[in-house]
């Protein structure tokens, strides 16, 4: 397990002992993405888009399936039951070019809410920090509504040295230092 290879996989357990494996995203797992996305909320939807969204486009499934994993990252979270694989989060970041003085990426999270609580968030941002840290990532960035208070937990409780600020219309901006 290499944190710059797409042959990237982990296996652990959750806190209620069901196993997880947290691997890369593939152009195949289109299936797997639209799943998760009919698990969520109207709730979970809006804390991740911002905005009310009925569905993901096939633009959109196209762009969050086909990554390159050097600009654009992205893992996904799947659970083992009855011997079946359930996928039930993604996690992504993507590298922005806007600074030269700094490498940074925007992270986002989205976890079923069936599944909220159980660590899927926290290990999903665990690997994608190793996984920016070894392709020379310093900062992570993510914008969050104040109401979502479990995604600020994520965050806080991360364990890197982490800032935030107020934004526009109630989002704040942390920011994860990675050196």
């Amino acid at each position: 397990m290499r944190a710059d290879s797409t042959d990237y996989i982990y296996e652990d357990k959750l806190l209620d002992g069901r196993s997880i494996a947290i691997r890369p995203i593939h152009p195949g797992d289109r299936a797997y993405l639209q799943d998760i996305w009919q698990h969520l909320s109207e709730k979970s939807k809006y804390y991740r888009f911002f905005i009310p969204k009925k569905e993901l486009s096939e633009q959109e499934l196209s762009y969050y399936s086909e990554l390159d994993f050097t600009h654009h990252v992205g893992l996904l979270a799947i659970v083992v039951e009855d011997g079946v694989q359930v996928p039930v989060g993604s996690g992504r970041y993507i590298v922005s070019d806007e600074s030269a003085d700094r490498r940074f990426a925007e992270v986002a999270l989205t976890v079923e809410d069936a599944y909220h609580g159980l660590g899927i968030g926290t290990l999903l941002l665990k690997h994608l920090t190793e996984i920016a840290r070894a392709q020379g990532i310093e900062e992570l960035r993510a914008l969050v509504l104040t109401e979502n208070r479990q995604m600020l937990e994520v965050f806080q409780h991360c364990g890197l040295p982490m800032t935030s600020s107020m934004g526009l219309s109630g989002v704040i901006e942390v920011r994860l230092a990675l050196l």
